[in-house]
């Protein structure tokens, strides 16, 4: 199914695949979220950003065109715009992923930590 919290802000030239769970204060820019996604309280989404089979937990910032496929962000992780983040990965709380970075398949980065 699709879940969308009353108080969530979903852009109408996003396009939300089910299953999906979009939770309170989230805001999503014109991007591609699903299938098999849940965005956490006070995500932000921007445009062109792709997200598929993964769980941002609360306060993750994803720039514009970032591609995040398979993957767990831990509370608080910034992907910076054009960033890739790779099937079975998991980016610890805090973390960020500089612009244009790669973070490869099956990869962990520890909490605060950068990827650059």
């Amino acid at each position: 199914g699709l879940g969308i919290d009353e108080h969530a802000e979903v852009d109408g030239a996003a396009v939300i695949d089910a299953p999906a769970l979009i939770e309170s204060g989230v805001h999503v820019g014109a991007a591609a979220v699903g299938p098999r996604v849940i965005l956490g309280p006070h995500c932000e989404v921007a445009d062109g950003a792709r997200i598929s089979g993964s769980v941002l937990h609360s306060r993750c910032h994803v720039d514009a065109d970032a591609v995040i496929e398979d993957t767990i962000l831990g509370a608080g992780v910034e992907v910076g715009e054009g960033a890739e983040v790779g099937h079975g990965s998991v980016i610890g709380e805090g973390a960020r992923v500089e612009p244009g970075a790669v973070v490869e398949h099956d990869s962990r980065l520890e909490p605060g930590g950068v990827a650059a």
